[in-house]
């Protein structure tokens, strides 16, 4: 079983999380950037793909699409989420700061 952490043993590095916010959320556009030149690229050559395959190509088309956006909707919870923790925990600090002077 593990040891409780005590107050004076819990810390939380503010500018350590504000800069998983901000490389996370510079991550997170890019990715979106790359998977929509992505399903550009796919629309593109959909009207070359005219062969007894077209069906699977629309198939594996609308799957990218779907799974590209969870990918983005999920990333982008992530630096929410990471930011409402660093906003959480600075609001948290001064409040006590305030409330100690």
């Amino acid at each position: 079983m593990s040891t409780p952490i005590t107050g004076t043993q819990f810390q939380v590095d503010l500018q350590q999380l504000e800069d998983a916010v901000e490389s996370v959320g510079g991550q997170a556009t890019h990715l979106h950037d790359v998977l929509g030149q992505m399903m550009t690229n796919f629309n593109m050559v959909a009207s070359a793909w005219t062969t007894p395959t077209s069906p699977s190509y629309e198939l594996t088309r609308d799957w990218f699409f779907g799974v590209s956006s969870e990918l983005s909707a999920l990333i982008y919870e992530i630096v929410a989420r990471l930011k409402y923790a660093h906003d959480t925990y600075v609001n948290a600090e001064q409040t006590n700061t305030g409330n100690s002077t």
